[in-house]
């Protein structure tokens, strides 16, 4: 879905990828197809608040 969004539709849409996946290697895969942050569960919700809010720039 990354990938699509960042090549296909040409997109500057922040993209943040939630996964329970830890592995090195899927992390740095979702981060070189064009996410922005990736966040592994479980998270707290104001962290996520945060990255968000810096994502967007407020």
């Amino acid at each position: 879905m990354i990938e699509k969004i960042r090549k296909d539709l040409q997109s500057e849409i922040p993209i943040i990828a939630l996964s329970a996946n830890r592995q090195e290697d899927f992390v740095i895969e979702a981060l070189m197809l064009g996410a922005d942050i990736y966040i592994t569960k479980p998270f707290k919700p104001g962290e996520l608040f945060l990255r968000v809010k810096r994502l967007l720039g407020s």
